[in-house]
């Protein structure tokens, strides 16, 4: 990609042509139009318009969640660009390697092709309803949200979750 007029880097800030976009309805109303291809390269795509643009790590960032408690545990996520999910079976959590330190971080999926870097606060306290559970033999640390469990302790690649 040659010098990309828009950028997301690790944090989940926006960037047009080296600026950084404070009008949070503007990224808000980019991050409507996001779409993620098979190739793995992000775009701003309207009827008229196919801009690429880059992304470092994530194009969103986790910034708070919500536990609730009915007839099973729930966890919504909320984005810095205002998307709601509740973490389970279309939205799963995971793990994947830090590129600078090695240490493994969480990730949630979105939609289609977009996924969302947990900020480290907002792991700090789902770290509070990570429980202990036997997978394959093996005590592992997992999160329970919607009936399903995702396993905190072993490494995964953000493409088994993109398909």
């Amino acid at each position: 990609m040659k010098n990309p007029v828009f950028k997301i880097n690790e944090r989940g800030e926006w960037y047009y042509k080296d600026s950084k976009i404070t009008r949070s309805s503007l990224v808000k109303l980019f991050s409507k139009i996001l779409v993620r291809y098979n190739d793995g390269s992000y775009h701003l795509k309207t009827p008229v318009e196919d801009e690429e643009i880059y992304v470092v790590d994530a194009p969103f960032y986790i910034i708070n969640y919500e536990l609730k408690k009915i007839d099973k545990q729930i966890i919504s996520l909320e984005t810095n660009v205002g998307d709601l999910v509740e973490i389970g079976k279309d939205h799963p959590i995971w793990v994947e390697k830090n590129i600078y330190n090695q240490g493994l971080v969480p990730y949630v999926l979105i939609r289609s092709g977009i996924v969302a870097k947990v900020s480290r606060s907002v792991y700090y306290d789902l770290a509070e309803y990570i429980v202990e559970k036997e997978i394959d033999g093996c005590i592992k640390n997992v999160l329970e949200s919607n009936n399903c469990i995702f396993d905190l302790d072993t490494e995964n690649k953000r493409e088994k979750f993109l398909s």
